[in-house]
């Protein structure tokens, strides 16, 4: 009899209701949006999308990158096989964005990095949006809607190994060693630093150097990202920093004042315009543009800079680049020395 009994509590704690059903349904679509994000950051995403409060947590941005998607597709993989088991994370990661959204939306974002370079969401959207889910969460009460269900070690150890594995797999650093260049040699190939690019609006055939056929050479293969280690060049030989994979370093005038930008980067076209404005320093000014995934000819901001300049530009990396620093970066060299790098600080006028 007691047999009887205990089956058919099981049978009935098994079978779905009406609430359990709902419940179920709720945690499944806030646990897609969480996998949309997570898989956009994963195969088209960087460090730089994510919010600077999230990036700047630990040092290594990229690491940080990594580990943000690998928790975010391990609460995927419990919402989709183990609902009751996924509800707390999602309502601890869906209440962490809207904290990490909030200044977002108070200094008016344009994106907020969540569907990482692919598509720009405004914060606030993206916060109505989550705060939606959360309170869809709570409101269907998943602690005593959704019926109980047993682990099973086997199923969802391995898949939750493969969330947290994904991201360190698809984002590899191959390991780069800095080169030491040779003269004024330059590769010969397109995609090699140069200096006078045509792409440069403000660049004419008068400011070209003419480089010469030698060894130095990008890295074969280019990776997907790179992180410069730019606080760890002062007082280095830029010939044995990690730029001297990315910029040939011979081309640049033993001494001179560099300035890293970004062609979209509001602050770095209010520097440049502030540095056309000024007379020409002691030293060369050399003007490197750091590319951007979605750069185009159509959303150039930095149009104005200095008629005195060298202009370089870095190779075009799928996802981008990092700094230790914000740009626009000020960098002075001393043969060829990082003797200073800093973070420009500009104000920039809202609207």
């Amino acid at each position: 009899m007691d047999d009887q009994l205990s089956d058919s509590i099981s049978e009935e704690d098994a079978r779905p209701t009406g609430r359990d059903t709902t419940a179920g349904d709720v945690i499944r679509i806030a646990t897609l949006w969480v996998a949309a994000g997570a898989l956009f950051k994963l195969f088209a995403g960087s460090p730089n999308d994510l919010p600077p409060m999230v990036r700047d947590w630990y040092s290594d941005p990229t690491l940080t990158f990594k580990l943000a998607v690998a928790v975010e597709l391990c609460i995927v993989t419990l919402g989709l096989f183990r609902p009751r088991m996924a509800w707390i994370p999602l309502v601890l990661l869906y209440g962490l964005f809207d904290y990490v959204l909030f200044p977002l939306v108070k200094e008016g974002a344009d994106s907020c990095g969540c569907m990482g370079s692919a598509i720009a969401i405004k914060p606030w959207v993206m916060m109505a949006v989550d705060s939606t889910l959360l309170i869809a969460i709570l409101a269907v009460r998943p602690w005593s809607a959704l019926r109980r269900q047993s682990l099973r070690p086997l199923v969802i150890l391995p898949l939750l190994a493969v969330g947290v594995g994904a991201p360190f797999y698809v984002f590899r650093t191959p390991e780069i060693t800095p080169q030491e260049d040779a003269g004024t040699d330059v590769n010969e190939s397109a995609e090699s630093t140069t200096v006078g690019n045509p792409a440069d609006p403000d660049v004419d055939s008068s400011g070209e150097v003419e480089p010469a056929t030698g060894g130095w050479a990008l890295p074969d293969p280019l990776p997907l990202w790179w992180q410069f280690k730019s606080d760890a060049w002062v007082g280095e030989d830029l010939h044995e920093t990690d730029l001297s994979s990315f910029l040939q370093i011979d081309l640049l005038p033993p001494d001179c004042h560099v300035v890293f930008y970004r062609q979209q980067c509001d602050h770095c076209a209010k520097h440049l315009q502030e540095l056309s404005m000024q007379a020409p320093g002691p030293v060369p000014l050399a003007l490197v543009r750091v590319p951007e995934p979605g750069d185009t000819p159509d959303n150039v901001v930095t149009q104005q800079k200095p008629l005195e300049h060298l202009p370089f530009e870095l190779p075009e990396l799928e996802r981008g680049y990092g700094f230790s620093h914000e740009t626009p970066i000020a960098m002075e060299v001393a043969d060829w020395t990082a003797t200073s790098i800093e973070s420009v600080e500009v104000e920039v006028e809202d609207g």
